[in-house]
């Protein structure tokens, strides 16, 4: 779902050993039609909340 703040996605993956990132990575890359690996992770490590940016 796409808000004024930016693009707001839920997974179930529990947060433990970055299962959870890495499956809202894996969702997000699907739904803009890129490589997981165009996805670069630049806050949000422990937190709920997080952002990325498309490099490449």
């Amino acid at each position: 779902m796409a808000t004024d703040e930016g693009i707001r996605i839920y997974v179930t993956a529990p947060p433990e050993g970055g299962r959870a990132t890495e499956a809202a990575r894996a969702l997000l890359a699907r739904a803009l039609g890129l490589a997981p690996s165009r996805l670069e992770l630049l806050r949000g490590v422990a937190s709920r909340d997080k952002v990325f940016r498309i490099s490449g």
